[in-house]
């Protein structure tokens, strides 16, 4: 690290009432700690200080200390410029030499391989910190600045794609929330608000103790028992982080006929927490299992008439039922609450039919929000993945390279060769004949993130096109690619179209696939803009555009990679929809 940039600090010589107002700002130990690429709306106020270091575009801070040594030297990428920014005392800073690619650097510093190098570095015993100085002895491995922005774009990307999944699920469970302030109702309720002229408004307000009894927890064991036996107990995490039970979180004790043992529709009942908020989480056991206890740290409670898991599981951390347990919350540093106090808590129930169908309706939105949660752990795990093998250590050799499916037969060709380059053309604005026509006519206004075209916006007749230079662009065949400022927007025909000048047309050939070449637009792109950056005017030819080199598989693997891309935007498309649809009902 050390040969790429210079170390910075951050504020000294700062009381308690420095902070807090002023004109200058500060980043904060969180915002570093949190975020690989630091968030501009989590800074904090401080008066400004010529003497302190100010925080830049593309500087990298380090946060110097943790509880754990796998927390210490978190990396985070500053992204934007702001006026008289300065960095906290718990943290330092880092400016490179040299402009770099922040999501690149944002992922590559959170990498396995160079945290495994930070980590090995932190030194404590209550609390670890790490030397700055040692810290410019990490080791870190960087491609072409070309290849350093195709990385972070395609790492940025996945990363748009997570944040994606955690708003709905966010979404989601703020649409449960609501639903169930509005199903449970408070004693200040009136009839008329009620949720959803679906349900019923026939609800009774019973205390918990009415409906149930309670039973307590494994006792007298010693360490000693556990860990093995052909009996299992339900943990303290299993219940304190479940509405419903994982019968698959439990663990080996010793069969003891002494103790209680659970049942399916048992409710288990956390007894302690370190903050008054989370005593009496609640979970509903979803089935019969042999000898099967409760830890001790918990007790349980058995309703006398057969319950709705799901209804249950949602009632009983709803807030008004939340709300009336964490009253009842007594202590100091820990946290606990009475069997007994807990039988005076008040429900609302409705019918068992109407618990069903309440159940099952909670249960489905509950599912939505696990589907979304399963598929960002699936994208970050893919992420992973990736950045295992894209940023290679030194012990990886050339054959250790990122895609096993794919070939190395790749050969080197020109654009031109593949396809063939076409211009466009505006017919006179000023002849009415040549315009509202039926033949579709693009401007690069139109061109966007969408990976197919169907329609443009205003159409010319055939008088028009043929008395201009725009030209028929087969549909299917043709990726749209705009050639001046604002150089290689793209996207493929779905249906025959002309366009103005402000296009230069990649028509492939029979032997190349589309999807594919679309798939290689941003490596497009950047080489245009290469050859682009020497003109006056900002501006690639057809002539230039075809000189541009690529590496090309043989079509079978061409439709593979294309289809492989393509199957990745549709879906992107496909949750940027429903999140659309999500908020246009919420």
């Amino acid at each position: 690290m050390g040969e790429i940039g210079n170390t910075f600090s951050g504020l000294s010589g700062k009381t308690k009432e420095d902070f807090g107002h002023g004109q200058a700002s500060f980043v904060t130990y969180l915002n570093v700690f949190n975020n690989s690429i630091g968030q501009p709306n989590m800074i904090e106020k401080v008066e400004i200080d010529p003497k302190q270091f100010q925080v830049k575009q593309g500087d990298i801070l380090f946060t110097t200390s943790s509880e754990t040594p796998d927390e210490v030297g978190m990396a985070c990428v500053w992204p934007v410029n702001l006026p008289n920014l300065y960095l906290n005392s718990f943290c330092f800073g880092f400016r490179p030499k040299k402009e770099i690619d922040i999501n690149f650097y944002a992922h590559m510093l959170r990498s396995p391989q160079v945290r495994n190098q930070i980590t090995l570095l932190a030194q404590g015993i209550s609390r670890y910190n790490i030397s700055k100085t040692k810290m410019m002895d990490i080791r870190i491995w960087l491609p072409s600045e070309s290849e350093q922005r195709r990385i972070g774009r395609f790492l940025g990307n996945i990363d748009n794609l997570i944040t994606l999944h955690q708003r709905k699920s966010v979404t989601i469970k703020k649409l449960k929330s609501g639903l169930l302030r509005k199903m449970i109702l408070t004693v200040e309720s009136t009839l008329t608000d009620v949720f959803l002229p679906l349900f019923t408004i026939d609800w009774e307000q019973r205390k918990l103790g009415e409906i149930g009894n309670t039973f307590s927890g494994l006792s007298g064991k010693t360490k000693e028992d556990f860990g093995h036996g052909q009996a299992s107990f339900v943990t303290y995490l299993n219940v304190f982080n479940n509405s419903i039970g994982q019968p698959n979180m439990i663990e080996k004790v010793e069969i003891d006929p002494k103790q209680f043992q659970v049942k399916q529709g048992d409710i288990l009942f956390t007894t302690s927490s370190e903050t008054p908020d989370e005593v009496g989480m609640a979970c509903v056991w979803p089935v019969n299992l042999p000898n099967l206890y409760l830890n001790s740290f918990c007790f349980g409670f058995r309703p006398k008439k057969e319950i709705d898991i799901n209804f249950y599981a949602h009632m009983l951390r709803s807030p008004q039922v939340r709300n009336q347990i964490t009253l009842l919350a007594q202590g100091i540093s820990r946290y606990n609450i009475s069997k007994t106090k807990m039988m005076d808590i008040r429900i609302w129930l409705p019918s068992e039919s109407e618990q069903r169908r309440i159940g099952r309706f909670l249960g489905n939105i509950d599912n939505l929000i696990t589907l979304h949660q399963r598929k960002s752990v699936t994208i970050k795990k893919l992420k992973s993945g990736l950045l295992r093998k894209m940023i290679l250590t030194v012990e990886s050799t050339l054959t250790d390279v990122f895609l096993p499916l794919f070939t190395i037969d790749w050969e080197q060709r020109k654009l031109g060769e593949l396809a063939e380059i076409v211009s466009g053309g505006t017919p006179a604005t000023s002849n009415p004949e040549y315009w509202d026509g039926t033949i579709n006519w693009y401007t690069p206004a139109e061109i966007s993130e969408a990976r197919y075209v169907y329609g443009s916006q205003k159409k010319i007749t055939e008088v028009g096109l043929n008395n201009s230079s725009a030209k028929i662009l087969p549909k299917d065949r043709t990726i749209l690619f705009t050639s001046r400022a604002g150089i290689g927007k793209t996207a493929i025909l779905k249906n025959d179209a002309s366009t103005n000048q402000g296009f230069q047309s990649i028509v492939v050939k029979n032997n190349i696939d589309p999807e594919f070449v679309y798939s290689m637009s941003t490596q497009i792109k950047e080489k245009a803009e290469r050859v682009a950056a020497g003109s006056t005017f900002s501006e690639i030819s057809g002539k230039q555009l075809g000189k541009i080199i690529l590496m090309i598989p043989g079509i079978k693997e061409q439709q593979r990679i294309g289809e492989l891309f393509s199957i990745i935007d549709n879906l992107i498309t496909l949750h940027q929809r429903k999140l659309f649809i999500i908020s246009y009902i919420k």
